[in-house]
């Protein structure tokens, strides 16, 4: 078993990690075309998140994700001139 993990490991260069990591990541992804460190698929995923967050602050009710396309934030989800302060601040 040792001999197959060192094999395994043989050609192994470990990476920057963290915020350092993702950025070198990034910049080999534009600058050599490598492969990107995030799909479309993570960045769908992130802005439902974060729709879903917006929403519930602004409303006091719970998302269910993903986020059906006739939810009222689906197309959108910046909030309206000073709903997220007041629902955040003033319960």
């Amino acid at each position: 078993m040792n001999a197959a993990v060192q094999a395994a490991l043989a050609d192994f260069v470990p990476g920057r990690e963290a915020f350092e990591g993702l950025l070198e990541q990034v910049h080999a992804a534009i600058a050599r075309d490598a492969p990107s460190p995030a799909s479309l698929a993570d960045a769908r995923q992130s802005l439902e998140l974060i729709t879903a967050i917006y929403h519930s602050a602004a409303t006091g009710t719970a998302v269910t994700l993903p986020i059906a396309q006739d939810h009222p934030r689906y197309r959108g989800w910046v909030p309206e001139a000073g709903t997220f302060a007041r629902a955040a601040f003033n319960g």
